[in-house]
């Protein structure tokens, strides 16, 4: 998770960031909390979505425990967030990425299926927006000629097979 950090940040800061004048990037959080009808994931997803809104207060504050390229940022760049549960429902990982395409996002983290952060690169692609998919291992997203802006932080679910068959 934390090389994820490292290419959001950098991707905010080099590509729309202007030495020596104030930046606030924006990055929209894609997380998972609950089902599609409403039921409660559990500790482990609130931890993972709570240790990503935790990332962009250390960046903020520069404390590299969890991000450790924070201390290499200039002090008059910040990061916002917008937080979201795409409760694992593709439709609503569309609308989310249509609002946070309004709200000028200039990255996305997430989202954490497959089938939702598909058609979420779709759309933050129209946008020339990097996703960082932190939990998605389909080979669609691991292409990286048909989606340039959409680096994953898993490898796709086939190659994780090919190397549990070779470990056997």
């Amino acid at each position: 998770m934390k090389g994820a950090w490292k290419v959001v940040l950098l991707s905010i800061f080099w590509w729309h960031a202007t030495p020596g004048f104030a930046f606030t990037g924006k990055i929209g959080i894609i997380g998972r909390l609950s089902t599609n009808d409403g039921s409660d994931l559990g500790p482990f997803w609130r931890l993972i979505s709570g240790y990503m809104m935790l990332a962009v207060e250390h960046v903020n504050t520069r404390n590299n425990s969890l991000v450790p390229s924070a201390t290499l940022l200039p002090p008059d760049f910040h990061l916002e967030y917008r937080y979201f549960d795409s409760r694992s429902n593709p439709s609503r990982g569309v609308t989310i990425a249509v609002e946070l395409s309004a709200w000028g996002a200039h990255a996305v983290i997430g989202a954490v299926r497959s089938a939702v952060s598909a058609p979420v690169a779709l759309v933050a692609g129209t946008a020339q927006t990097p996703v960082i998919s932190y939990a998605s291992t389909s080979q669609e997203l691991a292409d990286a000629v048909r989606n340039v802006c959409v680096p994953s932080a898993c490898p796709p679910a086939a190659r994780v097979s090919d190397a549990a068959v070779v470990a056997c």
